[in-house]
C-alpha cells in the first residue's frame, strides 16, 4: 500500500503541473505515480485531472474531491483532539438515570461526585420509573442507572453501592400503633407474621421496590393486602400520616420526612434488606472516566449511606 495519500497526490500534481515533475517531488517514478492516479480515479469513478500535451489541470470533480479530503482531514484532527481531552478527563458525557421516587435522596450525592472529581465532564440526569430507565439503558440513551437492584436482567452489570432495609410505617388507626412511640422508631423486633393481611399503600409493580416487597411476601408465605397504589413513596407516607393504611419504606430518603401520627418498625432478616446499585450495559464499552465515576460512587455512597436516618 502506498504511503502517498490522495490529498498529497492531487496537491502535488496541481503544484508541479505535470506527472514527471510531480513524481520527482514525491521521489517516485512517473509510471508509479500514473498508476496511483488511475487507482484514485477508478475509486471515485471520474477523472481528477485533464491531460494536456505537456501539462495537467485539475477537473471540477478533482476540486470537489480535494475539498472533501481537506474536510475529512480537519474532522480527523478534531476527533483526535477531542479523544485526547476525554483521555485526560477534561471532556466527556455521562448520562445518569435515577428512579424518580428516590431522586431527591440520591441526586445530591451524585452531584457531589461530579463536582468534586469530574468538574469538566458534562452530565445529564433523567428521572423516570425503573422500567423506563432500564429500557433507555438498553437503547443506549443512558449510560448508567442508580437505584434498587434489578432482578432477571442479565444484560446489566450491577455494582453494589450500599445495603438498606425495609421499615414498616403504621398509621395511628392501625391496631399495631402505640401512642408512646409516636414519630419514633420502635426498637423491639417486629414479628413478620403481623404483616399478614395488613392493609398497605405501595408503589405499583413497575417499581423495583414493589417487586421486592412482593418477593418478601411470597418467601414469607404471607398474604399481601394491597389497599392502594401510588407512584410516589412520599404520597404513601402522607396518606399513612393521615390515618390511612400502612406502608413499607427504605431508610434512604427518609431524613426529611415527618412521621407524626406514625410508628416505625424495623424489619429484621435478609429478606427485608434492599440493595442500592449502580448498573450499566454488560456488552457496551465504557470510557475510563465513566469507570472512575463508578469507583468514586461506590466509595462515596458507602460512606453517605451511614448518615441516612429517619427524622424522628
Amino acid at each position: 500500500m502506498s504511503s502517498i495519500t490522495d490529498k498529497e497526490l492531487i496537491q502535488t500534481i496541481m503544484e508541479a503541473g505535470n506527472m514527471t515533475a510531480a513524481a520527482d517531488k514525491l521521489f517516485v517514478t512517473q509510471p508509479y505515480l500514473s498508476k496511483l492516479l488511475k487507482e484514485s480515479e477508478d475509486k471515485i469513478g471520474t477523472a481528477l485531472f485533464k491531460r494536456n500535451y505537456r501539462s495537467m489541470s485539475i477537473t471540477y470533480a478533482g476540486q470537489v474531491y480535494l475539498n472533501y479530503l481537506n474536510q475529512i482531514e480537519q474532522i480527523e484532527k478534531k476527533m483526535i483532539a477531542d479523544l485526547s481531552l476525554v483521555a485526560q478527563e477534561k471532556h466527556g458525557l455521562i448520562r445518569v438515570g435515577v428512579n424518580h421516587t428516590l431522586a431527591s435522596a440520591l441526586l445530591p450525592t451524585v452531584y457531589q461526585i461530579f463536582n468534586q472529581y469530574f468538574p469538566h465532564i458534562k452530565f445529564e440526569f433523567y428521572e423516570f420509573s425503573t422500567t423506563r430507565l432500564n429500557q433507555m439503558l438498553k437503547n443506549q440513551t443512558l449510560d448508567i442507572v442508580i437505584g434498587l437492584s434489578v432482578q432477571d436482567e442479565n444484560d446489566f452489570v450491577q455494582e453494589i453501592l450500599y445495603t438498606d432495609q425495609l421499615y414498616l410505617v403504621v398509621s395511628k388507626n392501625s391496631p399495631l400503633y402505640d401512642p408512646q412511640y409516636d414519630n419514633q422508631l420502635v426498637e423491639e423486633p417486629f414479628p413478620t407474621c403481623e404483616l399478614n393481611n395488613l392493609p398497605l399503600i405501595l408503589l405499583p409493580e413497575k417499581f423495583s421496590l414493589r417487586r421486592q416487597i412482593n418477593d418478601v411476601y411470597f418467601k414469607e408465605d404471607i398474604n399481601l393486602n394491597l389497599m392502594y397504589e401510588t407512584s410516589n413513596l412520599y404520597t404513601a407516607i402522607g396518606l399513612v400520616r393521615k390515618g390511612y393504611g400502612n406502608t413499607l419504606v427504605p431508610i434512604t430518603g427518609m431524613n426529611t420526612v415527618s412521621f407524626n401520627n406514625c410508628n416505625i418498625f424495623s424489619l429484621e432478616g435478609d429478606y427485608f434488606k434492599v440493595q442500592f446499585v449502580l448498573y450499566y450495559l454488560r456488552d457496551k464499552p465504557i470510557p475510563s472516566y465513566t469507570e472512575q465515576f463508578i469507583e468514586h460512587s461506590k466509595e462515596i455512597f458507602r460512606k453517605k449511606s451511614q448518615e441516612f436516618h429517619f427524622r424522628v
